[in-house]
């Protein structure tokens, strides 16, 4: 029997049976992937948590029939500042998604993998709602250059979302993105030229989210929807 080993961001889980458990992995060196968990729910060791969602732990596995098994999992990170926030849990909810929705199983990239770990690093330190909504933005971008559907930032104003770029000119497949929104696109894509975006223009932020989510949608025909964990928490923030 031979045993594989990985370190890997638990981003799904589905309880099966009295106590069994599959896992969905993100791995720097599998890609997603899917494990199994015998009696985990009636475990009593005391870091069961490494094998719930929003855990960073090592798995050794092995292939059964069609299934990888667990053999061991400890933890190696629980990401505790996110736990402790739940607009950052929400946000991560959202960023698990996206992949689940995205990733196809056993494609490896390990480029992504140490993004979306350094995304949910930089989300345990941040306090302001702008810059928690900002590594959104940062990661959709990252998504799209992944995925390999990059858009264009032509002259104009009126982005189409089927031919991937700007227009100075309305067409039937585009809409009007504001100059605000524009230039946050700008920085996230091309840099910016040493521009920074301002933290202060959180519906502004919250819109190029919109578009970012539109585009992948339209292309990937994905089902994303942040309004769906996020719907509250915007509306708080923008109250505040």
């Amino acid at each position: 029997m031979k045993f594989l080993s990985t370190d890997g961001i638990v981003i799904n889980k589905r309880d099966t049976g009295e106590a069994d458990r599959y896992l969905t992995l993100f791995t720097p060196r599998y890609g997603k992937v899917n494990l199994y968990i015998k009696g985990i729910r009636k475990s009593k060791k005391r870091d069961r948590s490494a094998a719930d969602v929003l855990s960073l732990s090592k798995f050794i596995f092995y292939k059964k029939n069609d299934n990888l098994v667990v053999s061991t999992f400890d933890l190696k990170d629980p990401f505790l500042g996110i736990r402790s926030d739940m607009e950052k849990i929400n946000i991560a909810m959202y960023l698990f998604s996206v992949l689940n929705f995205t990733l196809v199983e056993n494609q490896r990239s390990s480029y992504l993998y140490n993004i979306f770990h350094k995304t949910l690093k930089y989300l345990e330190e941040s306090q302001e709602s702008s810059k928690k909504y900002l590594l959104i933005c940062f990661f959709l971008t990252k998504i799209i250059d992944e995925e390999g559907i990059k858009f264009q930032l032509n002259e104009g104003k009126y982005f189409d979302l089927e031919k991937s770029r700007f227009f100075a000119e309305r067409t039937s497949s585009s809409w009007e993105v504001g100059e605000d929104e524009r230039e946050i696109l700008e920085i996230l894509v091309v840099g910016g030229k040493g521009k920074k975006i301002s933290v202060n223009k959180l519906d502004k932020i919250i819109r190029v989210i919109n578009i970012l989510e539109k585009y992948i949608n339209y292309h990937l025909h994905t089902n994303l929807n942040f309004k769906h964990f996020l719907g509250e928490d915007i509306k708080d923030a923008k109250d505040s």
